[in-house]
């Protein structure tokens, strides 16, 4: 048994709760706006949502994660294909396009299956609980807030990019070889958490191109999973605790 209390930092988008789906769901419903104002496009639904996916992860390089890159990148998808058909794009058009996207931060979002189970082991086992997670601080929060899961969290940080220098920022005074990092992404949750000596659980759940990145899968630290109900009993090995039933 470690000495001192044990530290989980768990993601939240696409750990805890399903997102990517969500933003899929709203690009669907875009895409086929934009090929009812536009029918000689010569284009799928599929084809601007890849589109805009890579106008999306443009910005995020450009510019970081912040909340108006969606719904700008459909704004900018539309005048893009406008632009190409020699069509005046409507500025209401543009308008409706950027309003949906933006509600896909207020959707409710779905448990991925095992989280509220892992955020009860966790509180039963005593870890302190620090959502970490990135993004808009005010969007992060509703998300927490609107999941009921508050009581269960003892802390949220949230921060502009997960890096290791942010890691190490939220560590504080925790030492890292207490502190176990879950998340989905190599860029944001494993290479961070492997960075700063704290053991790097990776939830192979779905993603996008930014957060993709290389690891080192031969790391004594990295440690993947398919799925959040492996990870109890992963914890229960890496810390010699109880067994879960």
């Amino acid at each position: 048994m470690p000495q001192g209390r044990l530290f989980a930092f768990i993601d939240w988008d696409d750990t805890l709760k399903v997102t990517n789906d969500l933003y899929y769901q709203i690009s669907r419903k875009n895409a086929e706006l934009v090929l009812s104002h536009l029918p000689g496009a010569g284009l799928t639904p599929a084809d601007l949502v890849h589109m805009v996916h890579e106008i999306d992860l443009e910005k995020a390089r450009r510019f970081g994660l912040r909340a108006e890159n969606y719904p700008s990148s459909w704004r900018d998808c539309y005048r893009k294909v406008a632009a190409s058909l020699g069509v005046e794009p409507l500025e209401e058009v543009a308008r409706l396009l950027a309003a949906n996207a933006e509600t896909v931060s207020r959707l409710p979002q779905p448990d991925y299956p095992g989280a509220p189970e892992l955020l009860h082991f966790l509180r039963r086992h005593q870890f302190e609980i620090t959502i970490w997670t990135s993004g808009n601080s005010d969007i992060q929060t509703g998300k927490v807030e609107r999941s009921g899961w508050a009581p269960l969290i003892d802390r949220l940080v949230v921060v502009a990019e997960k890096t290791p220098e942010t890691l190490k920022e939220a560590l504080g005074g925790r030492d890292p070889a207490l502190c176990s990092v879950v998340g989905n992404s190599p860029r944001a949750d494993v290479l961070p958490a492997l960075a700063v000596g704290a053991k790097a659980i990776h939830v192979l759940q779905s993603t996008w191109g930014y957060d993709q990145a290389e690891i080192d899968h031969r790391h004594e630290n990295y440690h993947p999973v398919s799925s959040l109900r492996e990870v109890p009993a992963l914890l229960c090995r890496l810390f010699s605790l109880p067994r879960p039933s």
